[in-house]
This record gives structure tokens, C-alpha cells and sequence, in this order.
């Protein structure tokens, strides 16, 4: 029987190598600077939602392509995490919004 140790060291692994590799991946592709992405816990929520909502108020909805990141449906321009569509979004947009940090792969440029 393997131990719970020995599986968790693997998924460690892993966890590193495909964030170093969508790391480098990410330095390649270029940034859409239209392009923001939200993300708070739980969906929809603190300080990031306050910031989508102004951005909507003050006219980016029309200049600039809002998403959020979630994990459950909401009323707003949404990609479900851990998706094709939100590893696209997170590796082409040039902001991210975030009350928790951004994803452990993204590129600073």
C-alpha cells in the first residue's frame, strides 16, 4: 500500500512541474491589455467584486473584457477555474484583480 506521504510528495511534484512549465509558457505569450481577470473567496465577493463593479460604473465594461474566475455560475462574464478557458484568460490577460493572490504560474510581465 503506498502511503499518504509517498502521495502527496507526487502531487507535489507534479504541482511544481506544471507550474514551472505554464510559468515559462507564460512569459511567450503575449498580454492583452484589455483583458482583466477577477478572482476572490468565495466567487463574487470583497474587494474585488467592489472594484469589478466600479470598473463597470466608470465605462471599462465597453473598452476592456471583464472576467471572473469562479468555481460556481454567476450573473457577470465568468470562467469556471481549472478550465481551458481560464487557463487561457489567466495566461493572456495583462491585469488580475485579487482579493487572494494570482495563479502560482503567471508571468510578471
Amino acid at each position: 500500500m503506498i502511503s499518504h506521504g509517498i502521495i502527496g510528495d507526487i502531487r507535489s511534484l507534479v504541482y511544481d512541474i506544471v507550474t514551472l512549465t505554464f510559468s515559462a509558457l507564460s512569459r511567450f505569450i503575449p498580454k492583452d491589455a484589455h483583458k482583466i481577470l477577477f478572482f476572490s473567496v468565495p466567487d463574487y465577493s470583497d474587494n474585488a467584486k467592489y472594484v469589478y463593479d466600479k470598473m463597470l460604473g466608470s465605462g471599462f465594461g465597453e473598452t476592456h473584457q471583464l472576467i471572473w474566475c469562479v468555481y460556481s455560475p454567476i450573473n457577470a462574464n465568468h470562467v469556471f477555474r481549472r478550465s481551458r478557458e481560464y487557463i487561457f484568460h489567466a495566461l493572456t490577460a495583462k491585469y488580475i484583480i485579487s482579493t487572494h493572490g494570482t495563479p502560482a504560474w503567471k508571468s510578471k510581465n
